[in-house]
């Protein structure tokens, strides 16, 4: 990743930045990607190989953090979606494997979500207060959300509608369009 080679041909950009699938359409439209690109014999499935298959120096790995940050949303700890990354899905698997992998050992930083903890469930003596109240640059959740539960009306029923006739109607109709 910090070699010269690599500097000349991505050029400090994401290795997927100017990939584009060969397909025909829109981008929105594309058909899922392939399964994979290279074969058993170790030979291109495709003319089209995905940005990571096609380069025979980048694969994916835990101490490589780098190239998996390129495949995460900004500032987040999800990977992007597999259309928008151009990537195989047998890559696209390893990708998260190897995201997991890294955050088991660390190599790559990522939130932990706060949580409180009733001590009193595994130590009877505690005494302590229940829920310590959680603040945030001065808000506190109940002034954001004060009714979590909410009840809403529900939504009128449908009653006195024959669906199944419809259908029946619907079968007839289908019958003698053909």
């Amino acid at each position: 990743m910090k070699s010269k080679a690599y500097q000349d041909a991505y050029k400090g950009l994401p290795v997927y930045r100017w990939y584009k699938r060969n397909h025909k359409g829109q981008a929105i439209l594309q058909p899922r990607p392939r399964l994979y690109c290279i074969d058993k014999e170790g030979k291109f499935n495709v003319n089209n190989a995905c940005p990571i298959c096609r380069d025979e120096y980048l694969f994916f790995d835990y101490r490589n953090p780098a190239l998996i940050e390129q495949f995460l949303e900004s500032g987040t700890d999800r990977p992007i979606p597999l259309k928008r990354s151009g990537l195989c899905i047998e890559q696209y698997n390893l990708l998260k494997a190897q995201l997991l992998k890294a955050k088991e050992y660390g190599t790559i930083k990522f939130g932990v979500p706060f949580r409180n903890f009733d001590y009193s469930l595994w130590y009877p003596w505690w005494d302590g207060e229940e829920h310590v109240k959680v603040q945030r640059d001065g808000v506190n959740i109940e002034s954001v959300h004060p009714d979590p539960l909410v009840a809403f009306p529900t939504h009128k029923r449908d009653v006195g509608n024959n669906w199944d006739q419809w259908w029946i109607r619907h079968d007839k109709f289908a019958r003698k369009a053909k």
